[in-house]
């Protein structure tokens, strides 16, 4: 279980409340998901071109934001929602990664509320409200 009163099934809105940080899970992401996903859904060449990647701003390949979100998602739909409570989204005010998903680093944890964790080699988590 987690710093929840009740497990995720049985879980409903009012069960999350303002403040609340909790990390779900980590993911982990290969160069090949990124150029896979970016080749498919974000053919921008700072997704899709280790090479030309390298003398970009980031200083090499990085994750689509849509694939960051993507992953957020899974973990969302597995970590908080449930089939009894869930009757789909109304939508995302705001979604922000504190930092860029290279594919070198192997994983990152996920955070709720957006509390800055990790560590060097796990950076900080995206953040949802």
């Amino acid at each position: 279980m987690s710093d929840f009163e009740r497990p995720v099934s049985d879980r409903y809105f009012e069960d999350y409340t303002p403040g609340i940080d909790v990390t779900y899970g980590a993911e982990q992401v290969l160069e090949s998901d990124v150029l896979r996903f970016a080749r498919e859904f974000d053919p921008q060449t700072i997704h899709t071109d280790p090479e030309a990647a390298d003398g970009g701003p980031f200083g090499g390949l990085i994750a689509s934001g849509w694939h960051t979100a993507s992953l957020m998602m899974q973990i969302f739909a597995t970590e908080i929602l449930n089939d009894r409570a869930s009757l789909a989204s109304p939508g995302v005010d705001e979604l922000l990664s504190a930092t860029s998903l290279l594919p070198a680093r192997a994983s990152r944890a996920w955070r709720q509320d957006g509390a800055r964790g990790g560590t060097a080699s796990e950076p900080a988590a995206c953040r949802a409200r």
